[in-house]
């Protein structure tokens, strides 16, 4: 193409990623939210707020857990757990610039003390890295 339109085909090449990130981004909130309906309420109260394809995943969703308890011999069931399954409560940091610090031990909030070098990665609570 000529050197005059190429702007304009980069900026419709970065506008269509952009919207293929939100999009994505969108999507991956919706299906995290209808697993949390998984554990929280009951299936026909919260499939009335859900298109067919929500609907379907969800009954996937359950069918996978259901194999899931069947295959590991887990005999409870998981909806019966007051809070969701949630992710791990560390966090991994990872040293890229030291500048700020003189290289000494910090002290965090649970009481931990780190020594952070550039390069090196450490597993911290989440409420010690906040």
């Amino acid at each position: 193409p000529p050197i005059s339109v190429r702007p304009s085909i980069l900026l419709q090449s970065a506008a269509i990623q952009r919207n293929k990130r939100c999009l994505l981004a969108y999507h991956q909130t919706r299906l995290d939210r209808i697993q949390q309906l998984y554990y929280w309420q009951s299936q026909e109260a919260s499939e009335e707020s859900m298109c067919p394809p929500e609907i379907e995943f969800l009954r996937d969703y359950e069918k996978l857990v259901q194999s899931f308890q069947a295959s590991t011999g887990v005999s409870w069931d998981l909806r019966s757990q007051t809070v969701p399954p949630q992710p791990s409560d560390r966090v991994q940091v990872r040293v890229v610039n030291a500048d700020k610090f003189d290289g000494g031990p910090i002290v965090l909030e649970s009481g931990v003390s780190v020594v952070l070098t550039v390069g090196s990665t450490h597993y911290l609570l989440y409420s010690d890295v906040e």
